[in-house]
């Protein structure tokens, strides 16, 4: 399993579950977007949004796709692999 990487322009937040890696007051965290919940969850570790993203995916009609937004290279290697 792996995840596609996209930039900010080519997320689609209407029909993908968006993963953005950032740091924030100097530490690594996520965010996580649900296109069908209208929501956005922030301040999550990294892995906390791959499990979500991952429980949202399967509990979702038609499975969106996971996509990860990592501009800054910040994705910890160990983690599921981005293409």
């Amino acid at each position: 399993m792996s995840f596609r990487k996209v930039n900010y322009n080519e997320a689609d937040f209407d029909s993908q579950i968006v993963i953005a890696v950032l740091i924030n007051d100097g530490k690594i965290e996520a965010s996580l977007h649900h296109p069908f919940e209208s929501a956005t969850r922030a301040g999550l570790e990294v892995s906390q949004a791959i499990d979500l993203a991952l429980h949202q995916q399967a509990i979702t009609t038609d499975n969106p796709e996971i996509v990860v937004i990592d501009e800054e290279g910040l994705w910890p290697s160990f983690l599921v692999p981005l293409t």
